[in-house]
């Protein structure tokens, strides 16, 4: 790990409280051609509800699709704001 990385991880994981915010399509999810298909990545929601777990951290899951899609496809957590 450089050295700009770890003093901005360093920064970051000094403050009071913290929002981690991630994209869903593109992100947690390849783009596919059929968006009914866009399943997260191995590992996407268990590194988000990991995040979720920490204290003093809330996770948001943010997409353009309508909430119950999202809730479908991802499989967030309760823990996990979907946005």
């Amino acid at each position: 790990m450089n050295a700009a990385l770890r003093a901005a991880l360093e920064r970051l994981a000094a403050l009071p409280r913290l929002l981690v915010a991630s994209d869903y399509d593109g992100v947690l999810s390849p783009i596919v051609r059929e968006p009914s298909k866009a399943y997260p990545l191995p590992g996407a929601m268990a590194v988000l509800e990991g995040l979720a777990a920490l204290p003093d951290t809330t996770v948001a899951l943010v997409s353009g699709r309508a909430r119950r899609d999202l809730v479908t496809l991802s499989g967030a957590p309760d823990r996990v704001l979907l946005v």
